[in-house]
């Protein structure tokens, strides 16, 4: 009998008011995924936030002085000014909003004290207000929160039960599922910045290419015909790798390719064709870098269809956890095919961090 009932006891302290161990393992899933889709949407606003930087070793517009241009003071610098910016501020919001939803969401499907939920709804009224009241402007989408979120707050504090509870943090639904789709379009647009930016530090390799190439050409003009049956073999396999780089990059018509040399000239020998070496391999160091944009380019775009995809299943399985509350509704798929997602994007952000830095063109 003893032995019965601190089972009970442990087994209640273990699922909590009136949730089933399938229901707390749901949960827990749930709530792994859900920080692990917050920490890689934080690490990929960060990201755009410090590619969306100007260049600080750009050239001023004007002469520096030894006086400030204009006035400056305490906080401007935290203050968002530029477009990118103020959608990284909003962004960040959004996903402060978003963990104040889920936290009251997880505090109701948990059973917690009408304190605590009430605590926890409380928040999440406060956040949706304040992302309303600070980017409603520049965020139309945002605009309404202020007042839903005031709506929220008086909800909470003047329910009597849990039902009433519930109904407070249900006002949140529909502004939760819009901040998501914006942040999903928000990715369009980071994608659309790293397209110019790749573009320009691609363009800065075929400018380096181009004029090696050109240098290549008019130092193998100089020369003759190389003799040794060594340094031929060499020369025509390096013309058949010149080629093969002027096509890959796009500058193919630089390239001195079928090599042309001087008519009369001294043949290129062992000594001069450790010359041609160099020039051989300043275009290969450039057509690598090239090629490395490329490589994390296509790793950026799957990691943001990935991030998009982790949305979608945020969305999804905060519907389904919105709707277990007041009728019971198995998780266990849901919150699996969200844990997937949620990984997913976060190795996908692993791989994209392995490849080769992208330097915009100065």
């Amino acid at each position: 009998m003893i032995r019965c009932l601190l089972t009970a006891v442990l087994l209640g302290l273990l699922c909590g008011c009136g949730v089933t161990p399938q229901q707390r393992q749901s949960l827990d899933t749930y709530v792994q995924a859900m920080d692990q889709v917050r920490t890689s949407a934080d690490e990929l606003l960060t990201d755009y936030a410090n590619t969306s930087k100007p260049d600080a070793n750009a050239a001023p517009d004007t002469p520096t002085q030894d006086f400030p241009d204009e006035l400056k003071l305490p906080g401007d610098d935290e203050t968002p000014t530029t477009e990118p910016a103020k959608s990284i501020a909003s962004s960040r919001r959004a996903l402060g909003v978003l963990r104040a939803y889920n936290a009251a969401l997880v505090a109701l499907a948990e059973g917690r004290s009408e304190a605590e939920v009430r605590t926890q709804i409380t928040g999440f009224g406060g956040a949706l207000q304040s992302l309303g009241s600070l980017f409603g402007a520049s965020v139309p989408a945002f605009a309404p929160f202020a007042g839903i979120g005031a709506s929220v707050i008086k909800m909470a504090q003047d329910a009597t039960n849990r039902k009433q509870l519930e109904l407070a943090v249900e006002q949140g639904r529909e502004p939760v599922a819009v901040l998501l789709k914006e942040l999903e379009n928000q990715a369009t647009a980071m994608y659309r910045a790293s397209v110019v930016r790749a573009s320009q530090a691609q363009r800065k390799q075929r400018d380096a290419i181009r004029s090696v190439a050109e240098r290549f050409g008019a130092f193998l003009a100089r020369h003759g015909p190389p003799k040794d049956a060594a340094i031929v073999g060499d020369a025509a396999r390096l013309q058949a790798e010149l080629d093969e780089i002027g096509r890959k990059t796009q500058t193919r018509e630089k390239m001195p390719v079928p090599f042309k040399f001087g008519a009369g000239k001294p043949p290129l020998d062992a000594a001069t064709w450790g010359e041609a070496d160099l020039f051989a391999q300043s275009i290969r160091e450039s057509a690598q870098k090239y090629a490395d944009v490329a490589l994390r380019q296509n790793a950026y775009h799957a990691l943001l269809v990935r991030y998009v995809a982790a949305l979608r299943h945020t969305n999804a399985s905060l519907k389904a956890l919105s709707a277990s509350l007041s009728a019971p509704v198995p998780l266990q798929v849901e919150t699996a095919q969200f844990f997937g997602a949620a990984f997913s994007l976060r190795d996908a952000i692993a791989v994209y961090r392995n490849q080769a830095p992208v330097v915009p063109a100065r």
